[in-house]
């Protein structure tokens, strides 16, 4: 679903941050991406200040910004209760990191990202969930199943990160599915303008992820062996109205059964999504 926001909204969400982050004494870099991030957002909203006329803003740069505050928040929100001691632990690699991907060699901070948020996911839908190998155990009709969850950043590395993904699963002896984002793939700089005027009645993320998924699913379903019982597709896309401070974002998630004898993947994962969307 769509969710329009004003950038002014963010201070809200990094404010639970750092209320959290004090609560469990973690510390919170000056210079880290997320204040970098910060003192952006106060010169966007500088009462005499227009990003749309300066040439020198670095819109990307904002956007993962808000990514990465919608993210990070939701993790601290759902971890701070359930799983404090493994914040704790992953809490510097999470706070590390450029504030873009492309001019980030160290990946692991956004991998990590990535797996704790997917965690928080889990976590809010009440699944009973275990922070071990492949990445993620969760519990659903009294069965455990893993997930492996792997962020794209080149189309060429598709084929090669299902099947990392898969090999966890394996090693981890559960069945399991192979979380896959899309983010970096399909909006390499994080956002995009639209029209003023622009509404969206549906979810343009859900389309764009079914049209990716039509394109790799041949590449990735090769790759799903024995345990691997199937993949869920990821993405968040970040739209900015043009000559406006107005934000839409939109993401999707769709969760797809390797083809069996019985068809008892597509059962499962059809339960899991039964109890997700109510």
């Amino acid at each position: 679903m769509n969710q329009i926001s004003h950038p002014k909204d963010y201070f809200e969400l990094i404010e639970q941050i750092d209320f959290i982050a004090n609560r469990l004494d973690l510390k919170i870099h000056p210079q880290c991406r997320i204040k970098k991030f910060e003192k952006q957002l106060n010169k966007f909203l500088s009462p005499k200040y227009n990003p749309w006329k300066d040439s020198n803003f670095n819109w990307q740069y904002f956007f993962e910004g808000i990514r990465d505050i919608i993210e990070i928040c939701f993790i601290c929100q759902q971890f701070s209760e359930k799983f404090p001691i493994k914040l704790k632990n992953t809490w510097d690699i999470l706070m590390g990191g450029k504030p873009t991907p492309e001019s980030d060699n160290n990946t692991h901070p956004r991998n990590i990202q990535f797996q704790l948020y997917f965690t928080s996911k889990l976590l809010e839908n009440r699944f009973e969930v275990e922070i071990e190998e492949p990445d993620i155990l969760f519990s659903h009709q009294q069965k455990k199943f893993g997930i492996a969850v792997k962020r794209l950043k080149s189309e060429r590395k598709v084929k090669e990160r299902v099947k990392e993904g898969v090999k966890q699963i394996e090693k981890s002896g559960q069945p399991g599915l192979v979380a896959i984002s899309f983010d970096q793939l399909i909006q390499a700089k994080g956002w995009e303008t639209i029209p003023s005027n622009y509404i969206f009645n549906k979810s343009i993320a859900m389309k764009i992820l079914d049209k990716t998924l039509l394109k790799y699913e041949n590449i990735i379903l090769g790759q799903l062996k024995n345990h691997c019982i199937g993949y869920i597709g990821f993405l968040k896309v970040f739209f900015v109205k043009e000559n406006s401070t107005e934000i839409i974002i939109d993401s999707a998630e769709k969760w797809v059964a390797k083809e069996n004898d019985d068809g008892s993947s597509f059962d499962f994962i059809k339960s899991i999504c039964n109890r997700i969307s109510k």
